[in-house]
């Protein structure tokens, strides 16, 4: 029973003796105190980016010197200054769990907002993150999230809003996954970078594996390239270079380009009074017409107080948002309709369509 009680007590002191490294900001950096007993072997990091139908995707890094190397930073980052003042905007969070084996060495959460707080279980004092804390995360995350393996490839070309996009399928493997192993090849965005997308995007591209859609948007503007993996397959956004682009050129050439038909819609219906459905059309050729009959209206302004003051006090009058997609690619997306006293059709905030 003597033993268990000094067993139980050289445990608790071993734990006390980390936390108090990792607390003490005066003092040595966690690293100076790491050997084969108390050095973390992998990392847990929680994601929750506020999008409540992702929930919380959770990745586990296992490049040891990655993880010691983080958990360096963590332990070394300075405490948050007494009463400072924190906006308080929302944005994405992370909770990061630091193991050996089956043990729990250290437990940490990142809030990427506000003051960029950094809160270590066990200590009662805010730490501050860095930019190194943050580019260290952001490299563990995409190191730990899994390469996909993509089957087949659309291709969406877009040239001008208010004329029918083109698109293309390529289901060539080897094709495939040479153009997604090259996007990945290309040095990332630095998070400093401050370059703004362009409204219209000329390209843009959904990767197929056997059960994930991967969207990818290529910007001219900025020279970028982006891949959407949601965490289960590795994202982020690309500089491209002339290589990878003469790829794309051969991509493209290889592509045999149509109008796009769109094989999927969705009808968002919300009136004044009453409930708001949403829906998706099954019918094909209705689908179809509706899509060709949008570009076929009249391009103008929109008209002005529509819709109207009476129609809001009347509790009368309808708002359309139809979505069209082929192959997971954004064909026509949001497309605000308004019905009551007047009609009215746009495809963006400047451009509007009557009928």
């Amino acid at each position: 029973m003597f033993t268990k009680h000094i067993q139980a007590y050289l445990s608790s002191l071993a734990l006390a003796v980390l936390l108090a490294g990792l607390s003490n900001c005066g003092g040595p950096p966690v690293s100076s105190q790491m050997d084969a007993r108390n050095a973390p072997d992998r990392v847990q990091i929680a994601i929750d980016a506020l999008d409540p139908e992702g929930g919380k995707p959770i990745v586990t890094l296992t490049d040891v010197s990655l993880v010691r190397h983080l958990y360096t930073t963590v332990g070394g980052l300075s405490p948050m200054p007494q009463n400072r003042a924190c906006t308080q905007e929302l944005g994405p969070s992370y909770t990061l769990t630091f193991l050996q084996g089956g043990k729990t060495l250290a437990t940490a959460t990142a809030q990427r907002y506000g003051c960029g707080l950094v809160s270590l279980a066990g200590e009662k004092q805010d730490r501050r993150a860095n930019q190194d804390f943050w580019s260290q995360l952001d490299q563990a995350i995409y190191q730990a999230t899994p390469v996909a393996r993509p089957q087949q490839l659309a291709l969406l070309q877009t040239l001008q809003l208010d004329q029918p996009p083109q698109t293309a399928q390529i289901t060539s493997v080897e094709t495939v996954q040479r153009l997604y192993q090259a996007i990945l090849a290309l040095p990332r965005v630095p998070q400093s970078g401050s370059c703004w997308p362009q409204p219209l995007h000329e390209y843009q591209l959904v990767f197929h594996t056997a059960d994930q859609t991967i969207p990818s948007i290529l910007d001219k503007r900025c020279n970028t390239i982006s891949l959407e993996g949601y965490y289960r397959s590795r994202g982020g956004t690309f500089v491209m270079n002339a290589q990878f682009k003469h790829l794309f050129e051969q991509t493209l050439a290889a592509a045999s380009f149509v109008p796009a038909r769109p094989d999927r819609l969705t009808l968002n219906l919300e009136p004044y009074r009453g409930i708001t459905r949403l829906s998706t059309i099954a019918d094909a050729r209705l689908r179809q017409q509706l899509y060709t009959k949008i570009f076929a209206l009249p391009a103008g302004k929109a008209q002005p107080n529509c819709p109207s003051g009476e129609d809001k006090l009347a509790g009368k009058g309808k708002f359309y948002v139809l979505s069209f997609t082929q192959w997971d690619l954004p064909v026509l997306v949001n497309v605000d309709a308004y019905e009551g006293s007047c009609r009215v059709l746009s495809l963006d905030a400047d451009q509007g369509m009557g009928s």
